[in-house]
């Protein structure tokens, strides 16, 4: 079957809950939706808000992030664990991580092995103490961890937690509380062995979340596999091939693009909507959304070059610091730059960009940002440009 652009984009976004307006609701929602594209991306930046609430205000109508705490740290149907880096899945998921537990001693002792000799005395405390922090704990000297210098207690918490020994037991702000699985977890679920039995299936099943973590994909090197362990393209591209014979995935082509595009057959009802004429609304899309993992995907179906300038020293910024992508029906229409400051509960919209001007669907949605925030007021930056001032007076 052959896509064209809007068609491929709008597989995507209807996937994605992103075209049909807001039609999720509730815990029940946030899970039907992460249990659909499998993981939420995790980033401690606080900015606006971190990256799963973002993620999750675009598409949960009145989403509040409480909603999402009490799935994680009270009803436990979900958990923060090593997926597409850190994340937040789905409790049942967790057995198919099995190899990352297996192989995180390896993998975040290589700077220093002594760690290892401190895991008895913490563990011990923590049995004492019950959920900790890595600051309610007496061994505090640095140690050279795999990622930078931190203290002993931090970096072995750490690792019990990439063992799969503890848990986050809760967060305050971005800092973690642990305790031992064995307290939250069922024992049969700890104790289950990994689905994939070989490297051959685990390809396949990393591949599949994946696709499904988007909606439509192409067998192309992608930030989109991170996380899919010791993958190689060669692999990725064998994951593929027997995806596709064994009638898992369908395959398109998309007229003016030189590969090919496969989604999951589970997702094929979703071609009967992707024509359908649907009330356009803007949304403002969190910088590690799944929607956006693969860039040049983005900007090959959209048109839409988007960079997150975190990473990139101010001088050489092109927007800003921490830059929303927006998005209105099914193209890309500008970028945002809102600060939220918690102590005066001020909406600053430091910058914004945009190439189309839908008053009405922007002043919608920009209501409901500040009312998921919690902000009083908002305020405009000297970013924001002379032409874009109707936007004050719609507000």
């Amino acid at each position: 079957m052959i896509l064209t652009k809007k068609q491929a984009r709008r597989i995507i976004l209807c996937h994605l809950n992103l075209l049909q307006g807001k039609t999720l609701k509730g815990k029940d929602g946030i899970m039907s939706y992460i249990k659909k594209v499998g993981c939420l991306q995790f980033d401690p930046l606080n900015i606006i808000a971190m990256n799963p609430h973002l993620v999750l205000q675009s598409r949960i109508k009145d989403y509040k992030p409480e909603m999402l705490w009490d799935l994680l740290y009270k009803d436990r149907k979900l958990m923060d664990g090593w997926d597409k880096n850190m994340a937040i899945y789905p409790i049942e998921d967790r057995p198919y991580f099995k190899r990352y537990y297996d192989t995180a001693i390896e993998t975040h002792t290589w700077r220093d092995i002594d760690i290892l000799d401190h895991v008895p005395l913490i563990r011990k405390e923590i049995e004492q103490i019950g959920p900790v922090t890595s600051k309610d704990l007496s061994v505090n000297h640095k140690v050279d961890w795999s990622w930078a210098p931190t203290s002993v207690s931090r970096a072995v918490l750490d690792l019990m937690f990439f063992t799969g020994e503890l848990i986050i037991y809760n967060k305050l702000g971005s800092r973690k509380v642990y305790d031992f699985s064995k307290n939250y977890l069922d024992q049969a679920l700890l104790n289950q062995k990994d689905p994939n039995t070989s490297d051959e299936d685990y390809f396949k099943w990393g591949v599949l979340r994946r696709i499904n973590s988007i909606g439509l994909m192409w067998d192309k090197g992608s930030e989109a596999w991170l996380g899919i362990r010791k993958m190689k393209s060669k692999d990725r591209q064998t994951a593929f091939s027997s995806l596709y014979q064994e009638g898992i995935l369908e395959k398109f082509e998309v007229e003016g693009v030189p590969y090919n595009f496969y989604m999951d057959k589970t997702y094929l009802p979703l071609l009967e909507d992707i024509n359908k004429k649907y009330h356009k609304k803007v949304s403002f899309i969190a910088a590690l959304d799944n929607f956006i993992w693969d860039r040049k995907l983005i900007s090959t179906l959209f048109d839409f070059n988007y960079k997150w300038e975190v990473y990139t020293p101010e001088k050489e910024r092109r927007f800003g610091y921490y830059v929303l992508p927006i998005l209105y029906g099914d193209v890309f229409i500008g970028r945002i730059e809102p600060v939220f400051d918690k102590k005066s509960k001020n909406l600053l919209i430091r910058g914004l960009w945009l190439n189309q001007f839908p008053d009405k669907a922007f002043k919608k949605s920009l209501i409901e940002f500040k009312e998921f925030l919690g902000a009083t007021d908002i305020t405009y930056g000297d970013k924001t440009p002379e032409t874009l001032k109707w936007l004050q007076e719609i507000m």
